[in-house]
């Protein structure tokens, strides 16, 4: 995602991108038709994840604060204990479990698994999107970021969700090669 950004940056910027190497299965895509099915299918992902091995941590981490919440009701609704990542709760990160968590409240944390439901327009990227044109080239490379450090969040697996007709237009530039698409 981040190298639709390069044209943007210069050289210096470019050489400052450290892409993380990691382990793992190959991240998944996965296209799902209504919310209802997308919050069935992370709550069950979660559940696998915690029932094979729950020493391990898992991050759901949403695009907006608002969303905290909303995947905090999904957990709830099936009783699965979850922390908030937020500076302001008391979380620990040593403490294996399942963590929701804002794109940019995970910054600088890693989760062995990561979640990224609700990967559509209006989330990634915001719904706000600036009229002037270099505002919006400038925007978009922010937005890319913030989805970029998302997805290096998760140290050996990565699983993005979306339903409906569209989902973000970063899948669109996303490497095919890089993914398994669900």
């Amino acid at each position: 995602v981040r190298s639709k950004n390069d044209e943007n940056l210069s050289e210096d910027e470019k050489g400052l991108r450290a892409i993380p190497e990691r382990e793992g299965e190959k991240p998944r895509v996965v296209h799902l038709d209504k919310p209802a099915a997308e919050k069935k299918y992370v709550v069950n992902l979660v559940k696998t994840f915690m029932g094979s091995d729950p020493n391990h941590t898992v991050g759901i981490i949403a695009a907006k604060k608002a969303q905290i919440k909303t995947y905090g009701e999904w957990l709830a609704s099936e009783g699965i204990a979850y922390e908030q990542v937020d500076p302001r709760s008391t979380f620990s990160m040593a403490k294996p479990g399942v963590k929701v968590a804002s794109a940019f409240g995970a910054k600088g944390l890693e989760f062995d698994r990561v979640i990224i439901p609700m990967f559509v327009e209006g989330n990634f990227p915001w719904g706000h999107e600036p009229k002037d044109e270099e505002a919006k080239v400038e925007f978009l490379v922010k937005m890319r970021n913030l989805v970029y450090v998302s997805m290096t969040r998760a140290k050996s697996s990565l699983i993005i969700t979306y339903c409906g007709d569209k989902g973000s237009r970063f899948l669109g530039e996303m490497d095919p090669d890089l993914y398994e698409r669900e």
